[in-house]
Parts: structure tokens; sequence; C-alpha cells
């Protein structure tokens, strides 16, 4: 038997089955016959030596995300002492009072899904920040950006108070995990983008919105008459022209109110 079969038995010896055993069990219960009858004395002529191979390496992989699983409670049930700056070996020795901890026998696959637990808390802590931010858009839309200058009195006053809604927000207290140049970067960039895409929507919607000036000419041109080709057969009466005129500005009335002119 290869070594690295016999190494692969020694990490299931402490389970309940042979891996010969556990192969014809399966072959029974997919119909292969039952275990110990006609072509199955010993369990290992049931499958071929491939088949019980793969049966073998999937039973230790099923072991293994057993393990990994019971190691990632383990970290998840000391979330109290373990935050984003957190290194294993701080807490090295307080995880290992606990029996899950031996499940996993490589200190550096420990290491892994130590820091891999971690990585997974820092990216719920930025989503949660992002979050944050958005919920306050029209706070910090309207905030002032530093730096300020020594005559800035208003905007600083404005931006401290900015920052003291953020800090009633437990997203945003959570967000110091990550440091506090980080999170501040996250909210500068948030900020700036925010109020350059407020800029872009007032700038086009200043081009369409009109003057006071321009609502006065469009009411002028729209109570002028009507021109009329006298001694035609469009020539109208007097009356027939009012009524005409009446309603040309009525209906230019209303596309201006539909326009949101006037």
């Amino acid at each position: 038997v290869p070594t690295a079969w016999r190494a692969l038995g020694a990490r299931v010896a402490a389970t309940d089955e042979r891996w010969a055993g556990a192969a014809a069990m399966r072959a029974a219960a997919r119909g292969g016959g039952a275990v110990g009858g006609a072509g199955a004395a010993d369990g290992d002529d049931v499958l071929s030596a491939d088949e019980r191979q793969r049966i073998f390496i999937e039973h230790l992989e099923q072991l293994r995300a057993e393990r990994v699983a019971a190691f990632n409670e383990l970290l998840a049930a000391h979330d109290d002492v373990i935050d984003v700056g957190t290194q294993y070996d701080e807490v090295h020795a307080r995880l290992a009072r606990d029996a899950r901890f031996a499940l996993i026998d490589d200190d550096d696959e420990r290491a892994a899904l130590f820091d891999k637990h971690v990585r997974g808390k820092i990216a719920r802590v930025l989503a949660e920040l992002d979050e944050c931010l958005h919920a306050h858009a029209q706070t910090l839309v309207r905030t002032p950006l530093p730096p300020f200058g020594e005559r800035d009195k208003a905007a600083r006053e404005h931006w401290a108070g900015s920052m003291q809604v953020l800090a009633a927000d437990q997203r945003w207290v959570r967000a110091a995990q990550v440091g506090e140049d980080e999170r501040r970067r996250r909210l500068l960039d948030y900020m700036r983008d925010l109020q350059r895409r407020a800029e872009e929507h007032d700038r086009e919607h200043a081009i369409k919105r009109p003057t006071r000036e321009n609502v006065a000419d469009e009411d002028a041109r729209v109570r002028r008459p009507l021109p009329v080709a006298r001694g035609t057969a469009t020539d109208f009466t007097t009356e027939q022209r009012l009524k005409a005129e009446a309603k040309h500005r009525e209906d230019e009335q209303r596309r201006l109110r539909r326009e949101g002119i006037i």
C-alpha cells in the first residue's frame, strides 16, 4: 500500500468503518448485493480499486468539511474578542482550550481559516459602512468638503454637524474597526462622487429650467392674436377669431404646464 494511502488511513482511523467496508456497504445500498453475500465475501471485491479509492477520498473530504465547519463555529463563538485587526497569535491560546481547535491538526491551516474569517468580517463592516453613507446621502450632499480655511467657520460647523449625524449610526461606529484613515477615505470618496453627480444633475436641469423672463415672453406670444388671411376662405368673423385665439391660448397654457414651464 503506498505511503500516501497509509497516511490517509491513519487520518480516519477513529471512524466506524474501514474504507473497504464502507465501500462495500455503499455498493450494497446501490443494489450491488448484500455485504458479506455472494461476490462480496470480504467487501473488497464489490467495487474496482479505483471506485473504492474514489469513495474513500469522498469520505475524507466530507470529514474535512465537517472539521472545517466546526472550527469556523469556534471562531464565530469568539467574535467578542476577534475583530478586523486581531492577529491569530493573539487568540491562539484561548482558541486552543476548545476541543474543536484540535479538529484541524495543521496550525498553518488553522491560521489560514482564521485569516479568511477576519476577511469576511472586514467585508461585512465595509458593506455596512456603504449602507450607512447611502442612508445619510441627503445630509452629506450638502456638507462642504475639507480642508477648511481659517475663515471657513460656517463650513467647519456644517462639517461637525454632519459628523455628529454619522456618529449616531452604529454602522459608522463599527467601521472604526477598519481604521480611522480608511473610514475617512471612504467617506470623502463617497461625498465627492455624490456631490459631483448632484452638480451634473443641476446642470442638466438648468438648461431646461425656464427663467422668469422666458416665461413672460412665452406668455406674451401666446396672447398675440392668430394671423388671419383676409379676403380668403380662412377669413374669420370677429367671433370666430376670438374663439380660435382663446382655444389657442388654452392649448398653449396646457402645454406649458405639462412641460413644467409655468
